[in-house]
């Protein structure tokens, strides 16, 4: 997939900070101490990850340490997954003078069995948590072996938002609602991403940072309200991520796209009637989409890598017979599938 980056070390030459290096918009960037010997893997996670923060304590001497960062660039905001076995991790008064860093990051613990942080506050932090770090604060975290993905917002980007008189939050809103949204989005987003390109993955992280804005929003008290319209095209932007995912299921429809969204499904179909869109249309595009796909893939020549059959690709793709799957393929696109798949060698 174009615009990956993976960092290695160089012999002779300084890691840079995965955090800190410029990309362009939608590029995934990837790091991890695989390749990395065992005694320096704690070194090199300090300098090419931990830039903000400084290790207290890990495993001895960084012997069983291990770490992966992914990262995708945006504009005003990034989305990182990171994962790595226990850490004892500080970022001093000096630190925040020193490096001048004042973004805000708003993360989901997706696996832990314990984690604690005093930013704001000391406050324990479990599996499938929101929480929020403010990174112009001194921070200290203890954790056990974690994954967690992260929105970064700039300061910036935040008072644009929401106004210079913006206050952190001692906690933000959960399950359900606009917190079990944003989960969604961000989980959904790193499963997708290696298969994204660019323009993709920056749009599906423009969505993530404005849903989260839509969440800090609504932490600020009564009488605010989330921007309509900022919310509507992040859950509508969520929708589709979903239809996409599970189109292939011939029972999935919008009583169960509602469950997912946690919303009624006269939400839905409002929200998809905002965007000129039916639900119900909206998953036969996308299985037709899928299909098409599969359909005109060149899977390469010889009997061991023979092609689905049409009729497999109807099933595999939410159709419950072909006859129905080839005349709304046709009607479409303009060809039947075994027009398309003729075309597509």
């Amino acid at each position: 997939m174009a615009n990956e980056v993976r960092l290695s070390p160089v012999p002779g030459q300084r890691r840079h900070s995965a955090l800190g290096s410029l990309q362009a918009s939608g590029t995934l960037l990837d790091v991890a101490t695989d390749a990395i010997p065992r005694r320096e893997r704690l070194d090199f996670w300090r300098e090419s990850v931990l830039s903000r923060m400084r290790p207290v304590s890990a495993a001895s001497d960084g012997a069983a340490f291990g770490g992966r960062l992914r990262r995708i660039a945006g504009n005003g905001a990034d989305l990182v997954e990171h994962a790595s076995e226990a850490m004892h991790a500080v970022r001093t008064e000096a630190m925040c003078r020193q490096d001048g860093t004042d973004d805000f990051a708003l993360s989901l613990m997706a696996e832990c069995d314990w984690a604690t942080q005093d930013n704001h506050g000391t406050q324990k932090i479990s599996a499938g948590m929101l929480y929020l770090v403010d990174y112009a604060r001194p921070v200290e975290v203890r954790r056990s072996r974690h994954r967690d993905l992260s929105i970064i917002l700039s300061r910036k980007t935040v008072h644009d938002a929401l106004g210079t008189g913006f206050v952190l939050p001692q906690q933000l809103p959960q399950r359900p609602g606009l917190g079990s949204v944003l989960q969604t989005m961000m989980a959904a987003t790193w499963r997708e991403a290696p298969r994204m390109g660019t323009g993709e993955r920056a749009v599906a992280i423009k969505a993530c940072a404005d849903m989260a804005l839509a969440l800090l929003q609504t932490s600020q008290g009564v009488g605010i309200e989330p921007d309509a319209g900022r919310f509507d095209d992040s859950l509508h932007h969520a929708a589709w991520g979903l239809i996409r995912r599970h189109c292939g299921d011939r029972d999935f429809g919008a009583d169960q796209l509602a469950v997912l969204l946690e919303c009624s499904r006269a939400s839905l179909y409002r929200l998809f009637a905002r965007h000129g869109e039916g639900v119900a249309a909206a998953i036969w595009t996308a299985r037709l989409d899928a299909a098409w796909q599969q359909v005109t893939a060149n899977e390469g020549t010889g009997p061991a890598a023979a092609r689905a059959s049409l009729s497999e690709i109807a099933l595999r793709c939410g159709f419950s017979d072909p006859s129905t799957f080839q005349r709304m393929f046709k009607r479409r696109f303009g060809l039947s599938p075994r027009e398309a798949r003729a075309q597509g060698r």
